[in-house]
């Protein structure tokens, strides 16, 4: 089997700069037609002000071609005052992973992301959720919520 990642919390009095992105990832499948891969982990940032990231990740690993299944899914959760980020935020599931639920909160202003909020599952798996609730305006490039053979792609601002 993969390696499993382990989780990421960070909770801030202040905000949260990320500079480079944040992952947990399960690592993919060693071996053999029926190798599973690994779990991901789970990331929850919370803070005061704002957080602001360039990337974050959860994904399963990858399942071995044949009879391999994918590890447990990861989470995303975020809650600040704002959310803003320059890359995307990822749970999808590797070969027969499901996707991992994404939850983002701003409870003072608006949520921005300019990358792919993805959540999508691998052959054979689920998507995971994506719940975004937000004070203000709410933009987002991509959501992908399904599986990843049949993508779902809403592109635009949600107010």
């Amino acid at each position: 089997a993969g390696r499993s990642a382990g989780n990421i919390t960070i909770d801030s009095a202040a905000s949260v700069i990320a500079t480079a992105v944040i992952s947990a990832n399960g690592g993919a499948a060693n071996g053999t037609q029926t190798g599973s891969s690994g779990n991901a982990g789970h990331i929850k940032i919370t803070a005061v002000d704002d957080i602001k990231t360039v990337g974050l990740q959860a994904k399963v690993g990858q399942g071995a071609d044949g009879q391999g299944i994918g590890g447990t899914k990861g989470s995303i959760t975020l809650m600040a005052s704002t959310i803003s980020g320059t890359g995307a935020i990822d749970t999808a599931g590797g070969y027969r992973g499901a996707g991992g639920n994404v939850m983002l909160t701003s409870h003072e202003g608006d949520t921005k992301i300019d990358g792919a909020v993805n959540a999508s599952g691998g052959a054979n798996a689920g998507g995971g959720d994506i719940t975004i609730n937000s004070a203000d305006s709410i933009d987002v490039a991509i959501l992908r919520p399904t599986v990843e053979q049949f993508p779902t792609v809403a592109a635009g601002s949600v107010a």
